[in-house]
C-alpha cells in the first residue's frame, strides 16, 4: 500500500477503502428539483409542480400529486407524517413554506387551490378525503421565505425570513377534521438567514459568513398545549423555579459558564455590570441559583477600534446571555391571560472575516489536522469562503449524551461540540470544493459539481454519558460504551469514499441510502444549481437529469475494512495503523450508541479495542499506558494472553504494570489465576515496581491464588532492599516501611502465624494505620464479617478499626446494623460486650453521624447500660473497661443529681455503704444521654419501662432515672410528688432544669409545698424547716423571670407580711431597674 495521504489536508485519503454496495439509476420523467431522503421514502419533486413519494429500498413508486407551486426545497417532517416544503415560481418570486398532511390521500388528477389566511390557512384538496389538506405557514407576504427546517423528534417547523426565525407546533385535529398548526415562537438574529438547522430546543442558523446557534428556554402556558411540542410543561419547563433536581437534558439552567469569549487573541473580554452601569439585577440571569454570564457588545466593539469589527473575525462560545447589542429578539406568541417566560441563551457565535479570494487558494495554504488553538482559523492569511451548510448532530435522543454543530463552507467543515460549553473539536478540510453536507449517524457526506466524497464524522467521540441516569453495567448496552476509552475527536478524520458524478446538484441521505440528484444543463459556462437545492434559474434547461441512489455498507462491515487494512501493517510505527483502528472504533462506538443490542458489533469492537491496547503498549509516555491499560480492560482479553503479548520486545512494560495495577484493583470481576500466572505478576512487579508489591498484595482479591510462602519471601526481600536500605528517615519512606510491615503481617495471617502477625503489626505507627483503615473499607470488611486484615488489626488495635468503623457510617460506606452483626462474631462473649458498647459510645460522641444512626446507637447504648447496671446489682460478673468512656468527655450531667441517691440518702448524706464506682460510672454515663435539652422520645419510653420491668432489682438507681425521664412522656406532677416525699432537698434545682421560664408550672410547684406545709405536723421538726425554706427559694428565683404584676398572681390570698414583704420589695426593685436600663439603651438608640 502506498502512502497517499495529502498532509496539507486535514483528512487522509486511503483508496483501498470501499463504501459503496451497489448504485441504483431512478427514473424520473420530469426535471426534478429537489430530494429528500427518509426512513423509508423518497421524496422527489419536479419543476411541474408534481412530488413523487417512491419506498426508498425498492424504490417502487408509491405516490404522486400536485404542489401549488415548484417546490425547491422539500423535507418530510416524521413526527408529524406529513411534508414541508418552499416552494416559489421562479428565482425572482417571493417563496412561501407549505405543509402537506395526509399526503399518501392525495392524488395527481385533482389540482390544487390556494386560499390565502391571516396568519395560517388551510387548503383542502377538492373532491379527495377531507383529512388531505396543504397548510400555508404566511409569517409576512413582504419576506420571502428563505430555508426550512423541521426536527424529527418534535415535529417542530422552522422557517426564516429575512433574520426571523418563526416556529411552528403541530397539534392535534381540530373539530373540522383539520390538522391543527400553530405559530409559538419568532427569533430574530442581526444578519439575513441563508441556512437553518432546528433540534429540540436548538436552533443553528447561518449567513453566508456569520453562524448561531442559541437555545430558548420556555415555561409556562398550558399543560398540555400542542401533540409534540416541546411548549408544554410536561415535557419541558426549564425555567421551573422551584423545580425538583433539574435534568441535564432539560434543564439548560445547570451550565455555569466561566471564560465566556474565545479566542483570547482577540482580546475580547466582558465589562463588568459595575462598569457599564446596568443594575445587577438586570444584567443576570438567575436560574437555580446558577448564574448566566452576559456579555455586552458595545465593549466588544471598542476592542476593534483600529479596524471594523465588520471586517474582524469574532468567536463567541457560550453559554451567554447577549443583554446590549440586541443580537437575538424573541417573541411569544401567547393566548389572552397565558403566563409565558421565555430566555434565549446562545451557544455559539462565529463570523468569519471578509477577505480576498484572489491572496491564495486551497491547495497553497497549510492546513492543521487538528486545531488546538483558536489561531489556525482566525489569521488574515486565511480566505474567506461562503458557508453553506449548517448542521446538529444530536448525540443521544433529545441530545442527552452531547450535541454538535457542523459549519460548512467550499473547503472546511469546522466541527463544534456545544455542550456542556461550546469549543471546536475539529476542522476538515475538503479535497474538492463542496456545495452542500449532510450527515447520517457515523459520516459525513460532501456534495461537489462532479463528486460526492464522505468522510468520517466525529460527534460520537464527543459524547458522554448521562450524568443523572445511574450507569448500567450491562455490556450490551450504549451507555455502557460511552464509559470507555475514546480516540481523541481532533485526529485526522478520512476519506472513505469518493463517487464520481458529474453535475450533481442536490443530495439525501438516510436509512444507509446516499441519494444524489445530477443534472447536465444546457449553459455554456456550466454554471451549476446552488447548495441550497434551488435553481439559480427556472428558464435554464437541462438536457438530461438523473437520480443515483447509491447503497452504502453498514458501519459494522464499514469498521472491518478498516480493521483489515490496518492488519495489513505489521510496523507498529506506520502511521496508518493507528489512524485505521481509531475510525473503526468510532464507527462502531457510534452504531453501539443507536443499536445497543448488536452483539457482533460490540465483538469486533472489544478486539479492536485489543488491538488499540497493543498499539498503546509500544509508545512512551503515561498517558499512552495508561490508555494501553484502558483499552485491554474492555477488550476482555484473557489475563494469560495479555501478559504473553508482552513478551514483545517493542512493548513497554509500565504498560503491563498499569494494566495489572487496574486488574488487581478490580473487585467488580472474577479471574481464576493460576499458579504460574500468579508467580509471575508477584516476579514482575518485584523486578518492575517493588515497590508497589505490598501495596498491590493487600489490594488485590487474587492474593489467596498466589504462593503465599514464595509471596511472603519476595515481600521480605523487597523490603529488606528499598526501605532497610534507603538511609534518608522522611515521611515517604516510613509509609512505604508501613505499607511493607501490613503486607507482611498480612501474609503471616493467611499462613495462621498469628502471633508474628500481630507483633509484625505492632510495629506500624497509629498515625498510618489509622487513616489508612478509613481509606480502605473494603479491605476490612466484606458483607457482615471482617477480613483476615480486618481481624488481624481488630485483635492487634482494637481501638482503631471500632474508631475507623464510626467513620464508615458517618460517611455511609457501611450499615450501622452491618457493623454490630460483623461485632457480634466475637466468640469471646465479654470481648464482644466491651466492643458493643465502646463502638456506640464512640457513634454517639460523634459529630458527623446522622440523626436516624444518632437515635438507633442512643437507644442501643442505653440498654447496655442498663444491662451492665443491672447485673452489677445482682452480683454476676461484668467484663471491665481497659480504659476510661469517650462519654465522659461528650455531654454533661445536671449537678442536683450527685443530691439523689445511690449518691446520698433521702436526707441529703452520703450513706454508710457508696456502691461500686464501676456502677457508679455506668449510672452517670446513662444520665449523660438523658441529660440532653430534647432526649428521643424511644430512647425515654425504653428506659421507663425498662425501670418497669425491673423495679426490684434496680430500685437504687431508679429515682435519678425517673425523674430524667417522666416530665418527656407527661409525668411532670408525679415526678415532683415523689421528689418532695422521697428527697426534697434538689427539688428548686430540679424545677428550674424542668421548668425554665414556665409561670403555670411553677404556680403548681408552690402551691404543692404551701399544702404539703400546712399538712405537716408540729412534731416533724425536719420538715417544717425544709420545706419553707424550699418555698423561699422557689420565690427568689421567680421574681427574677416574672414582672410584679404576673408575680402577684402566684402568691397566695393569705399569708404572712414578714416573710413575703421582702420577696414582694426584691421583685419591685428588679423590676425597676430593668426599666430604667431599658430607657437609657432607647436614649442611647435615639
Amino acid at each position: 500500500m502506498t502512502d497517499k495521504s495529502l498532509d496539507w489536508k486535514m483528512v487522509k485519503v486511503i483508496p483501498e477503502l470501499e463504501l459503496v454496495l451497489s448504485q441504483e439509476i431512478l427514473t424520473v420523467a420530469e426535471e426534478p428539483l429537489a430530494v429528500w431522503c427518509a426512513e423509508e421514502y423518497l421524496f422527489i419533486s419536479t419543476q411541474n409542480c408534481t412530488m413523487e413519494v417512491f419506498e426508498l429500498k425498492s424504490l417502487k413508486l408509491l405516490n404522486k400529486f400536485r404542489t401549488v407551486l415548484p417546490a425547491t426545497s422539500v423535507i418530510y417532517n416524521a413526527k408529524g407524517d406529513c411534508l414541508v416544503t418552499l416552494e416559489s415560481k421562479n428565482v425572482n418570486s417571493a417563496s412561501t413554506a407549505r405543509v402537506y398532511f395526509n399526503w399518501r390521500l392525495a392524488t395527481f388528477e385533482t389540482p390544487v387551490r390556494a386560499r390565502l389566511a391571516a396568519s395560517f390557512k388551510h387548503i383542502a384538496f377538492a373532491h379527495t378525503s377531507p383529512r388531505a389538506e396543504t397548510v400555508e405557514l404566511n409569517i409576512d407576504y413582504a419576506k420571502s421565505v428563505s430555508c426550512i427546517s423541521c426536527c424529527q423528534e418534535t415535529g417542530l417547523v422552522a422557517l426564516a425570513a429575512a433574520s426571523t426565525v418563526s416556529l411552528y407546533a403541530l397539534g392535534d385535529a381540530m373539530e373540522d377534521g383539520l390538522t391543527h398548526i400553530e405559530p409559538f415562537l419568532d427569533v430574530t438574529f442581526s444578519f439575513p438567514i441563508e441556512k437553518l438547522a432546528i433540534y429540540v430546543s436548538y436552533i443553528a442558523c447561518a449567513s453566508n459568513r456569520e453562524a448561531y446557534v442559541v437555545r430558548y428556554l420556555l415555561h409556562g402556558g398550558k399543560q398540555k398545549r400542542w401533540n409534540g411540542a416541546l411548549y408544554v410543561k410536561e415535557k419541558f419547563s426549564s425555567l421551573e423555579r422551584n423545580a425538583e433536581q433539574p435534568s441535564y437534558d432539560r434543564d439548560f439552567i445547570l451550565w455555569s459558564p466561566v471564560n465566556s469569549w474565545k479566542p483570547e487573541e482577540c482580546r475580547i473580554n466582558s465589562t463588568s455590570h459595575e462598569q457599564s452601569g446596568i443594575p445587577r439585577e438586570e444584567a443576570s440571569c438567575l436560574l437555580h441559583g446558577s448564574e448566566i454570564e452576559t456579555v455586552l457588545l458595545d465593549s466588544v466593539c471598542r476592542e476593534f477600534n483600529s479596524r471594523s469589527v465588520d471586517q474582524r473575525p469574532m468567536e463567541v462560545l457560550g453559554p451567554v446571555e447577549f443583554i446590549r447589542g440586541e443580537p437575538v429578539n424573541f417573541m411569544v406568541h401567547k393566548k389572552d391571560n397565558e403566563q409565558v417566560e421565555c430566555r434565549v441563551v446562545t451557544l455559539l457565535f462565529r463570523r468569519f472575516a471578509k477577505l480576498s479570494l484572489s491572496s491564495s487558494t486551497p491547495h497553497s495554504r497549510a492546513r492543521s489536522s487538528t486545531m488546538s488553538s483558536p489561531e489556525h482559523y482566525v489569521k488574515d492569511s486565511v480566505p474567506y469562503d461562503a458557508l453553506h451548510s449548517i448542521v446538529l448532530a444530536p448525540c443521544g435522543k433529545l441530545a442527552s449524551r452531547g450535541l454538535c454543530c457542523y459549519i460548512a463552507s467550499a473547503h472546511y467543515c469546522y466541527i463544534y461540540n456545544l455542550l456542556p460549553r461550546a469549543h471546536m473539536t475539529t476542522t476538515i478540510a475538503f479535497t474538492t470544493p463542496s456545495i452542500s453536507v449532510q450527515l447520517d449517524s457515523d459520516l459525513i457526506h460532501v456534495l461537489s459539481s462532479e463528486t460526492v466524497e464522505s468522510y468520517t464524522s466525529r460527534h460520537c467521540a464527543v459524547a458522554t454519558p448521562s450524568p443523572w441516569r445511574e450507569l448500567t453495567s450491562d455490556e450490551n448496552s450504549g451507555e455502557f460504551w460511552l464509559c470507555q476509552p475514546c480516540p481523541s475527536p481532533k485526529q485526522d478524520s478520512t476519506l472513505v469514499s469518493s463517487s464520481k458524478l458529474i453535475g450533481s446538484t442536490a443530495i439525501a441521505v438516510g436509512n444507509s441510502n446516499i441519494v444524489v440528484l445530477t443534472k447536465e444543463v444546457q449553459q455554456p459556462d456550466h454554471r451549476w444549481f446552488m447548495h441550497s437545492l434551488r435553481l439559480s434559474s427556472f428558464n435554464w434547461t437541462s438536457s438530461s437529469w438523473n437520480v443515483y441512489v447509491l447503497r452504502r455498507k453498514t458501519a459494522t462491515a464499514l469498521s472491518q475494512q478498516f480493521v483489515q487494512l490496518a492488519k495489513q501493517f505489521s510496523d507498529f510505527s506506520h502511521p496508518y495503523y493507528y489512524h485505521l483502528l481509531c475510525e473503526a472504533h468510532l464507527l462502531l462506538r457510534s452504531h453501539l450508541m443507536a443499536d445497543p443490542d448488536d452483539s457482533d458489533a460490540a465483538t469486533i469492537l472489544r478486539e479492536i479495542c485489543g488491538l488499540l491496547a497493543d498499539y498503546c503498549s509500544t509508545q512512551r509516555g503515561k498517558d499512552s499506558h495508561k490508555l494501553s491499560a484502558d483499552y485491554y480492560f474492555v477488550s476482555m482479553v484473557p489475563i494469560e494472553e495479555v501478559c504473553d503479548r508482552f513478551t514483545d520486545q517493542r512493548k513497554n512494560p509500565n504498560a503491563l504494570l498499569c494494566y495489572l495495577n487496574q486488574l488487581l484493583y478490580d473487585t467488580t470481576r472474577e479471574y481464576l489465576l493460576s499458579k504460574d500466572l500468579g508467580d509471575f505478576i508477584i516476579n514482575f512487579y518485584y523486578k518492575h515496581a517493588p515497590d508497589l508489591l505490598p501495596e498491590v498484595l493487600v489490594h488485590s482479591p487474587f492474593l489467596r491464588q498466589f504462593s503465599l510462602i514464595r509471596t511472603l519471601e519476595l515481600v521480605s526481600s523487597a523490603h529488606k532492599s528499598i526501605v532497610h536500605g534507603n538511609q534518608e528517615d522522611d515521611a515517604h519512606s516510613r509509609r512505604l516501611d508501613y505499607k511493607f510491615l501490613l503486607c507482611e503481617a498480612y501474609l503471616l495471617q493467611l499462613l495462621s502465624k498469628q502471633p508474628e502477625a500481630l507483633a509484625t503489626v505492632s510495629k506500624i505507627s497509629q498515625e498510618f494505620l489509622i487513616p489508612w483503615v478509613r481509606a480502605h473499607q473494603s479491605l476490612l470488611l466484606c458483607k457482615k464479617t471482617l477480613t483476615q486484615l480486618g481481624q488481624l488489626l481488630m485483635k492487634s488495635d482494637r481501638n482503631v478499626l471500632l474508631a475507623s468503623m464510626v467513620y464508615y457510617v458517618c460517611q455511609e460506606e457501611a450499615e450501622f446494623l452491618d457493623i454490630l452483626e460483623i461485632i457480634k462474631v466475637e466468640n469471646d462473649v465479654q470481648e464482644r460486650d466491651l466492643m458493643i458498647l465502646e463502638f456506640l459510645e464512640k457513634l454517639v460522641c460523634c459529630k458527623d453521624v446522622s440523626v436516624q444512626v444518632l437515635s438507633k446507637a442512643q437507644l442501643l447504648l442505653s440498654e447496655v447500660y442498663l444491662e451492665r447496671i443491672r447485673l452489677k446489682l445482682s452480683g454476676a460478673d461484668v467484663a471491665q473497661r481497659s480504659s476510661t468512656s469517650v462519654m465522659l468527655s461528650w455531654g454533661k450531667r445536671h449537678a442536683w443529681l450527685d443530691h439523689l441517691p445511690p449518691y446520698t440518702n433521702s436526707l441529703g448524706s452520703h450513706g454508710n455503704e457508696p456502691p461500686s464506682s464501676t456502677m457508679l460510672d455506668e449510672l452517670k454515663l446513662l444520665q449523660m444521654l438523658l441529660c440532653v435539652a430534647m432526649p428521643h422520645k424511644e430512647l425515654v419510653v425504653f428506659v421507663t419501662e425498662y425501670l418497669v420491668k425491673n423495679a426490684e432489682l434496680l430500685n437504687p438507681v431508679a429515682l435519678s432515672l425517673r425523674l430524667l425521664c417522666w416530665p418527656h412522656v407527661g409525668k411532670l406532677d408525679e415526678a415532683i410528688d415523689v421528689l418532695l416525699s422521697s428527697c426534697p432537698y434538689p427539688t428548686i434545682d430540679y424545677s428550674i432544669t424542668m421548668f425554665g421560664q414556665k409561670l403555670d408550672q411553677w404556680k403548681m410547684l408552690l402551691d404543692k409545698l404551701l399544702q404539703l406545709v400546712s399538712q405537716l405536723e408540729p412534731t416533724n421538726e425536719h420538715l417544717l424547716t425544709v420545706y419553707p425554706r424550699l418555698y423561699k427559694r422557689a420565690l427568689l428565683y421567680v421574681v427574677e423571670i416574672t414582672s410584679p404584676d404576673e408575680f402577684f398572681q402566684l402568691l397566695p390570698p393569705q399569708g404572712s407580711m414578714k416573710f413575703f414583704l421582702p420577696v414582694i420589695e426584691r421583685c419591685c426593685q428588679l423590676y425597676a431597674a430593668e426599666q430604667l436600663g431599658d430607657e437609657i439603651r432607647f436614649a442611647i438608640l435615639s
